[in-house]
């Protein structure tokens, strides 16, 4: 685990970071607070970036409902594959540590052979290829990882929206038995995902995630 913190001081040193903060609403009340950092680091001796999420409940949330996420993905800016992934996520009665180890240039989470291949993305990741430009290809298909399940995902442009959906590819029930509530409701089936981005600064706007009367909203705080 050493290695990582040297990965974070190069971040600071060497690399320019974006920070972008959201408020993260349900059935339009204030529950959380989302922090986003992308930055420049090395990693292996490879030029990449690291992208981080910081979650934290606030408001009644925090009293009755208690979170406390932070998920770190480190992609390869030539290729755009991961190369690291680690979360840390608090809720009540759920607490989950995970991490992937790199294997002969090969991706897996720790202690399991599920493997993360050079073509996938987290949603992180794809998150940040949609907001960079990386990705623009609408109707095609993208496979998407969560903790060892793969989704196939198709971005479609409704006006200034981009329409996320996504489908299970496997049965299987991946690393994790019981996630963290994000990673679960994102990848719910029948649900709407919709993003919009300001394509002058190439960030993400808002994220709105809806199955049935179950509505997460997260907006940039400007």
């Amino acid at each position: 685990m050493q290695w990582i913190y040297y990965i974070i001081l190069f971040s600071v040193i060497f690399g320019n970071i974006d920070k972008n903060e959201y408020e993260i609403k349900l059935y339009g009340f204030n529950v959380a607070k989302c922090e986003v950092y992308i930055s420049d680091t090395l990693y292996n001796s490879k030029e990449c970036t690291k992208i981080e999420y910081k979650v934290k409940s606030i408001n009644f949330m925090d009293i009755f409902f208690n979170i406390k996420n932070y998920y770190l993905t480190i992609i390869d800016n030539q290729d755009f594959s991961i190369k690291y992934y680690q979360k840390n996520t608090i809720q009540p009665k759920i607490h989950n540590i995970l991490e992937t180890k790199e294997l002969n240039n090969r991706i897996f989470y720790s202690d399991n052979e599920y493997e993360i291949f050079k073509n996938e993305y987290n949603i992180f990741s794809f998150l940040y290829g949609l907001s960079s430009g990386r990705i623009t290809n609408s109707n095609k298909s993208f496979i998407i990882d969560r903790e060892g399940k793969k989704y196939n995902a198709i971005i479609s442009v409704i006006g200034a929206d981009y329409k996320l959906t996504t489908d299970e590819i496997t049965s299987k029930s991946g690393v994790i038995e019981h996630t963290d509530i994000f990673s679960w409701g994102l990848f719910l089936p029948n649900t709407e995902k919709i993003i919009r981005f300001n394509r002058e600064n190439n960030i993400i706007e808002s994220c709105q995630f809806q199955k049935g009367l179950l509505k997460f909203r997260a907006d940039l705080i400007k």
